[in-house]
């Protein structure tokens, strides 16, 4: 883990410590890891994209969409429903930026 000091001077060197420049970055480490976990965990459960899509009532595409991590329409709405063909439960949690590598 990176220290608080060391997050301060990558902020400050690499993004000016611009809060529109910060949000961007955290969106998309966000947005890679729920296609990371989103394709982990449907692995795991040993699904194709196509029979968790008809689990949660949906097409394969949009299982596709969710795992590019890119993709920027990652809702919680959709996370529950996949939480829930899982047998798992969403929970979201807020952790001070000095607890992050960004």
């Amino acid at each position: 883990m990176i220290g608080g000091a060391t997050v301060r001077s990558i902020r400050r060197l690499y993004f000016d410590d611009s809060p529109a420049r910060i949000a961007e970055l955290l969106d998309a480490r966000a947005g890679a890891e729920v296609a990371d976990l989103v394709h982990a965990l449907r692995q795991e459960a040993g699904l194709t994209q196509r029979e968790l899509a008809r689990k949660i009532g949906t097409g394969a595409s949009v299982i596709c969409r969710l795992e590019n991590d890119e993709y920027s329409g990652k809702g919680i709405a959709m996370l529950r429903r996949i939480a829930w063909a899982l047998e798992l439960r969403v929970e979201v949690r807020l952790v001070p930026l000095e607890e992050s590598p960004f």
